[in-house]
């Protein structure tokens, strides 16, 4: 078993196993994203990727992982119309089953409160955008314009304090907790 698929149990319960993607040679369902097969980045609480907790039967759960990246290319996160319909959520390939994105986001502020450098904080903050982008909740558009004031500061190259990062995760708080 590999590293990732120990530290994935760690965290929820067991994901069930899979005949079809998990039969491939190399591919492992905890650390392989299911769109490109590449293994994922744990970096940084793993904000890069989203993990399906759907629950299949009693004692497990889907447990695919897929890129944040290859999810909003292929139009399987965010905010999509269609037949698909998503509004700020991930839909697993493997069960078709969707993903509230909002505590993700959320989870992306929380690792933005403890970085230092610019760069992967404009970069996190980027994939929150990406995520809220067209929204129509309430709670989506409000961190939407938080996390974009916050960018624009960063890009203006204001300087950037814990104090900021604070701010933004007490209202955060705020929102999620009066929907």
């Amino acid at each position: 078993m590999c590293r990732l698929r120990l530290k994935a149990r760690a965290f929820s319960l067991a994901a069930m196993d899979c005949d079809i993607c998990c039969s491939e040679v190399g591919f492992c369902c905890d650390c392989c994203c299911i769109l490109c097969c590449k293994t994922i980045d744990w970096a940084y609480g793993g904000y890069s990727y989203i993990r399906c907790e759907a629950t299949v039967n009693e004692k497990h759960i889907c447990g695919h992982v897929a890129h944040l990246d290859c999810a909003l290319r292929s139009y399987m996160a965010g905010t999509v119309g269609g037949s698909i319909g998503l509004d700020v959520e991930y839909y697993c390939r493997r069960c078709d089953k969707k993903t509230d994105l909002i505590s993700h986001v959320v989870k992306l502020l929380q690792t933005c409160e403890a970085l230092d450098t610019r760069d992967d904080i404009e970069k996190i903050l980027n994939v929150g955008l990406c995520i809220l982008r067209g929204s129509e909740q309430m709670r989506a558009k409000s961190l939407l314009n938080r996390i974009g004031s916050i960018l624009t500061k960063v890009y203006l190259r204001c300087t950037r304090t814990l104090i900021h990062i604070e701010f933004l995760f007490y209202i955060v708080l705020f929102l999620f907790v009066s929907f």
